[in-house]
């Protein structure tokens, strides 16, 4: 499971499946706001790094880093 302060599970979600990579997304209260990230190969980890590096630097504010 992971989370990023600076954007809501569900928007975290569709802009990785928007970028071809598909995580899980609950809505139930508790886990609101994470997503399930499973990976099996070490190109899917470097996909998901780049769409991942790519989504965040779009917020407001970039993090300078993925958390």
């Amino acid at each position: 499971f992971a989370r990023h302060d600076g954007i809501p599970g569900e928007a975290l979600y569709h802009g990785l499946k928007k970028r071809g990579i598909l995580v899980r997304h609950f809505s139930k209260d508790r886990i609101l706001d994470w997503i399930r990230i499973t990976i099996g190969t070490e190109e899917e980890m470097r996909a998901l790094l780049e769409a991942l590096r790519n989504l965040l630097s779009e917020l407001p504010e970039a993090p300078d880093s993925i958390v």
